[in-house]
C-alpha cells in the first residue's frame, strides 16, 4: 500500500485537524479502503468469541459482495451486480449487499431475511450548509425509506435484471433537478460544489418498486453522530469526508442490528469492530513513517473509541487488549522519536571557551580607515561640471482642436507636468473641441478612450494627494458631460432619462483655486438642469432592464437596425435549435442501438495451446 493511499484512509477515517483543501477522491484510494476494511474484518474473527463468528462472516461476505458488484473504477457494473443479486437470492438469511450509487449521493442496502428481501436507501454526504451550520457532530438517522418484497418475487430473474439495470443507470448517469441552485448575476445556476439530492434513489426507486414491494414503517434503524468537513481552497471541487466510508459504516451497523440478539448488542459489536479497525490502522501507521503529530492524533482517536466502548458496554476482551498494546507501541515510538530529536538537536556546550574572553579589549574596536575618511571630508573642494540641456524631454503641447493623445506610459519625472497639461486642455479647450465634433459618430468612443487612459496614469500619481485627486474627478466629470451632450444630440431619447448623479457627490472635493470652483459650479448646474428636464417617472437608464419604458426597449422600438439584428439572431437560434434537436435524436438512437448490442452480445474466449498449436473456443 502506498503512503498516499494510506494517508487517504487516515484523513477520511480519523478526520485529523489538518485536511486536504480540495477533492482527493480517486478509484485507487476507494479500492484500497474497501480492501483494507475487508482484510481487517476477516482478521477481526480471531479476536471475538466463537458465538459471534457468524456476525463477522456475514460482514465479510457483505463487503466482498459490494466489491464484486463494482468495476475497476468503483462504479456498479450491470452484469456483476446481477450475478451478486442472484447469489443473494440463493443465500441464507442474513446475507446482504451494499450498493454505492455514486452519481446520486445515495447508498442502498439489500438485505435478506427468512422469507423476504428488504431494500433500504439513504443519503450519504449531507449538504454543505448542514455541515457548516452544525456546531458539532451532525446527528442523522439511517436508513431512509425501506421496502420489502417476498422472496419468491425477488427470485424472478426478470425483476432482478430490471432492478440491476436501474441501479446501474442511477450509478452512472446524472439526473436533472438534483443539484442545489445558487443565484449569480440574477440568474439561477447549478452549484456543482454542493452535494446532490438523492431523491431518485430514496423516492423514485421506492415508487418503482411499489407494485412488487411494500413500504416498511418500523424498519430497524440507527442514529449516528457523524462528523464531516467541507474544505475548499484553490481547487475546483471541495474536500469532504468519503461517502464510501460512511456507506461501509452504516451498512455494517445496520447488519449487526438486524442479526444480533438485540439492537444494543449489535451497536456494541459494531463499536468493537470500529475500535479494532482504527487500532489496526494505527499499528500499520508505525510502518509508514508518518509524522509524529498524525500518529498522536490517531492514538487519541483510538483512546476515545476504547473509552466510549468500555464506558457504555463495559467490555474488556481481546479487542481492548489489542488496542491497548497498539497504543502502547505508538506511545513508545513517539517517545523514541522525541529522545532522538533531543539527542541530535542539543546545542554544543561552549562554556569552557568563555574563560579566554577579555571584555576590555574585545568590546573596543578602532576603525582607522573610517577615521581617515571622515578627516578628509573637510578638505574636499567643489568640482564644477557641465550639463547638457538636450537631456531634458520637451514638455507636451496640445492643439486646442485635437483631442490630446495620452501614451501608455510617460517618463516618471515628467508625469505630473504631463497631467497638468492634459487638465489645462480640458479646462480651456474641451468646449471648443466639443463644438467641432458633436456630430461625429465616433466622438463618444474617443472620449471614453481618452478618459480611460487619463485615469490610468493619474490615479497612481494622485492616490495620496487629495487636491490632485479632486482635480482628476473634476476633469473626468467634465469629460463625461461632454460625452453626455454628444449622446443627447445624436440620440434625443436620452434627454428623457435622468443620469442619477447627485450634486452632493462633489461636496468632499478639495479644489485649490477659484477657477476650479467655477468649473465645479458649472458641472453642478448642468447636472441639476439635466435632472429637471428628464422625466422622473421613467426607470433608471443604467439599472432597469426589460420593461416597456426602459431606455433599451424604447430605443429598440425606434431602431430598424436593431430590429433586423434581432430577427437575424432569432433565425440563427432557431436553426441551431433544430440542428441540436436532430443531433440529440441521432445520439439517442445511436445509444439505444449500442445498448441493444451490448445486452445481446455474448463473450467468446479463445484458448491456444502453445506446444500443439491447437485452438479451442468457449
Amino acid at each position: 500500500m502506498s503512503k498516499t493511499s494510506f494517508m487517504y484512509m487516515v484523513n477520511h477515517v480519523f478526520l485529523p485537524p489538518k485536511l486536504p483543501e480540495g477533492d482527493d477522491s480517486d478509484p485507487t484510494n476507494s479500492s484500497t479502503l474497501q480492501s483494507t476494511v475487508l482484510r481487517i474484518t476477516e482478521k477481526f474473527e480471531d479476536f471475538v468469541p466463537s458465538a459471534k463468528h457468524g456476525l463477522v462472516r456475514s460482514a465479510v461476505a457483505m463487503i466482498r459482495r459490494m466489491v464484486q458488484a463494482q468495476d475497476q473504477n468503483g462504479n456498479v457494473n450491470y452484469i456483476r451486480l446481477e450475478g451478486v443479486l442472484q447469489e443473494l437470492s440463493h443465500s441464507g438469511p442474513g446475507a446482504a449487499v451494499p450498493i454505492h450509487t455514486l452519481s446520486q449521493n445515495a447508498g442502498v442496502l439489500v438485505y435478506k431475511s427468512k422469507d423476504s428481501i428488504s431494500i433500504e436507501s439513504f443519503e450519504l454526504s449531507p449538504l454543505n450548509s448542514a455541515v457548516m451550520k452544525s456546531p458539532g457532530r451532525l446527528r442523522r438517522y439511517f436508513p431512509g425509506p425501506a421496502m420489502a418484497m417476498n422472496l419468491e418475487t425477488f427470485c424472478d430473474e426478470k425483476l432482478r435484471t430490471c432492478f440491476a439495470a436501474l441501479l446501474h443507470k442511477l450509478c452512472h448517469q446524472r439526473t436533472p433537478d438534483t443539484c442545489p441552485l445558487v443565484k449569480k448575476a440574477g440568474q439561477s445556476h447549478e452549484e456543482p460544489r454542493d452535494t446532490l439530492d438523492p431523491v431518485y434513489v430514496t423516492e423514485f426507486m421506492s415508487a418503482f418498486l411499489g407494485p412488487v414491494a411494500k413500504q416498511v414503517q418500523d424498519a430497524p434503524g440507527v442514529w449516528k453522530n457523524t462528523r464531516s468537513e467541507v474544505m475548499w481552497n484553490n481547487s475546483l471541487m471541495p474536500w469532504r469526508r468519503s461517502p464510501l466510508w460512511l456507506l461501509i459504516r452504516v451498512t455494517l451497523q445496520l447488519l449487526f442490528v438486524h442479526e444480533a440478539p438485540s439492537a444494543l448488542d449489535g451497536i456494541s459489536f459494531y463499536k468493537s469492530l470500529m475500535l479494532f479497525f482504527t487500532a489496526s490502522l494505527l499499528e500499520e501507521a508505525l510502518n509508514h513513517c508518518l509524522p509524529s503529530e498524525i500518529i498522536e492524533i490517531m492514538r487519541s482517536k483510538v483512546v476515545r473509541r476504547k473509552h466510549k466502548l468500555t464506558a457504555l458496554h463495559g467490555q474488556n476482551d481481546k479487542v481492548t487488549s489489542f488496542a491497548d498494546r497498539v497504543m502502547t507501541e505508538a506511545a513508545q515510538e513517539l517517545i523514541l522519536r522525541q529522545s532522538n530529536f533531543i539527542k541530535h538537536n542539543t546545542p554544543v556546550n561552549i562554556l569552557p571557551r568563555l574563560r579566554s574572553l577579555d571584555f576590555a579589549s574585545d568590546s573596543v574596536h578602532r576603525l582607522e580607515e573610517l577615521n581617515d575618511f571622515i578627516g578628509l571630508i573637510s578638505q574636499r573642494k567643489l568640482s564644477s561640471y557641465e550639463t547638457n540641456s538636450n537631456q531634458f524631454t520637451e514638455m507636451a503641447s496640445f492643439d486646442q482642436d485635437t483631442l490630446p493623445h495620452i501614451p501608455t506610459s510617460t517618463p516618471g519625472e515628467y508625469t505630473e507636468f504631463f497631467l497638468a497639461e492634459v487638465e489645462t486642455w480640458v479646462s480651456y479647450h474641451l468646449d471648443s473641441w466639443l463644438h467641432h465634433n458633436i456630430t461625429e459618430s465616433e466622438a463618444c468612443a474617443k472620449l471614453l478612450e481618452f478618459m480611460t487612459a487619463y485615469k490610468k496614469i493619474a490615479l497612481p500619481i494622485y492616490r495620496t494627494d487629495p487636491e490632485g485627486l479632486s482635480i482628476m474627478v473634476l476633469a473626468l466629470t467634465e469629460l463625461w458631460i461632454a460625452c453626455d451632450k454628444i449622446a443627447k444630440s445624436q440620440i434625443p431619447l436620452m434627454c428623457d432619462y435622468d443620469p442619477r448623479i447627485p450634486s452632493c457627490l462633489f461636496q468632499s472635493l478639495l479644489l485649490p483655486s477659484r477657477d476650479n470652483m467655477r468649473r465645479l459650479a458649472k458641472v453642478e448646474q448642468y447636472l441639476r438642469q439635466r435632472s429637471q428636464v428628464a422625466d422622473q417617472s421613467l426607470p433608471d437608464i443604467f439599472t432597469s432592464f426589460g420593461g416597456s419604458r426602459t431606455f433599451a426597449v424604447r430605443y429598440y422600438g425606434q431602431s430598424a437596425v436593431h430590429q433586423r439584428l434581432l430577427g437575424k439572431i432569432e433565425a440563427e437560434a432557431a436553426r441551431s435549435r433544430t440542428a441540436k434537436i436532430a443531433e440529440l435524436s441521432n445520439v439517442q438512437a445511436q445509444h439505444e442501438r449500442l445498448r441493444r448490442l451490448y445486452e445481446a452480445a455474448s463473450c467468446e474466449c479463445l484458448l491456444q495451446n502453445k506446444r500443439k498449436g491447437a485452438m479451442s473456443y468457449q
